[in-house]
């Protein structure tokens, strides 16, 4: 004689089939997110200036959660004294979307890096309309390995090194009737032996000024 399963062990078995359910849908929808056709190197150049860039390998899950439309993830190199650059943008079309970007304080802290410095530093950038580009800089060590980590947000022409003042420029340039468009940006760069932290950011600032043309193309 076949024994019915008792109430509580059929509500159980109903909750964890819906839970796991949902969580396919939801990791399918994170994926999806940044399955824009295209690749990182339609939607970004590979050669800019003479760097020469090529794709990271990212963990798509895990560059899910920060719901980007597109995500450029490279590395450039130019000359052959200096270690290569790592730029990361993560690009989303809307104002409400801008909240899913956050500091990249909390993944390198995580990953064991202690801060050394944090401070804003500012560049030169002629393609700027003569406005020089105030952006976020941290000074990272581990062990013995030295980085650099400089971010920004952006919307347009405007670069801020606070995301709140980015969301009220967003804000007031949507009531314009103007492009929500707007990124988080990243670039990483190992200190090498040797050099000084000052000779890594005029090299960055170098780059700066022959990618900014490019990053204001992607995110218009």
């Amino acid at each position: 004689m076949a024994h019915k399963l008792p109430a509580y062990r059929i509500a159980c078995w109903l909750a964890i089939a819906i839970f796991l359910a949902a969580d396919i849908v939801l990791y399918s929808q994170l994926l999806k997110a940044n399955d824009t056709g295209q690749s990182s190197s339609q939607i970004f150049p590979d050669n800019v200036a003479g760097w020469i860039g090529s794709n990271e390998q990212y963990d798509a899950r895990v560059l899910g959660n920060l719901g980007a439309d597109q995500i450029v993830y490279k590395k450039f190199c130019k000359d052959a004294d200096y270690p290569c650059i790592t730029l990361f943008i993560a690009y989303y079309k809307t104002l409400d979307k801008a909240d899913l970007s956050h500091s990249p304080v909390v993944c390198f802290t995580g990953q064991g890096w202690k801060i050394t410095e944090k401070k804003n530093i500012t560049f030169s950038v002629k393609d700027n309309g003569g406005k020089d580009l105030t952006v976020n800089k941290l000074s990272l060590q581990q062990n013995d390995i030295k980085l650099m980590v400089f971010y920004w947000y952006q919307s347009a022409n405007e670069i801020f090194v606070n995301k709140g003042i980015q969301k009220l420029n967003l804000l007031w340039q949507s009531l314009k009737g103007k492009s929500q468009g707007n990124a988080f940006v990243r670039i990483t760069i190992p200190v090498q032996q040797g050099m000084t932290e000052q000779e890594m950011t005029d090299y960055i600032e170098q780059f700066m000024n022959d990618i900014y043309p490019e990053l204001v193309k992607l995110i218009k």
